[in-house]
């Protein structure tokens, strides 16, 4: 994920495009599975990255710390998980 430092909101986005998370997560909230969003909504994401992004959105409910270089790397895809806080 990255967070677009040039709009008025700075809001994270799925790495290497302008998706919103929080486009995904309403999608999510409505019903619709990963593999649907994935399919219909947003073909340029992987089933994988909107995974991750689920993982740093729990970490930050959680309380824990996700900034900085860390946001950079949820939804890339890397073989490190989403989040090295």
């Amino acid at each position: 994920m990255v967070v677009r430092r040039k709009s008025a909101i700075e809001k994270p986005t799925f790495k290497g495009t302008r998706i919103p998370v929080s486009d995904v997560i309403e999608l999510l909230a409505t019903g619709l599975s990963i593999e649907e969003i994935v399919r219909d909504y947003y073909p340029s994401l992987s089933e994988d990255m909107v995974k991750e992004a689920l993982h740093w959105v729990a970490k930050i409910m959680r309380g824990e710390r996700c900034v900085g270089v860390s946001l950079h790397h949820v939804g890339g895809g890397g073989s490190k998980g989403c989040c090295r806080c």
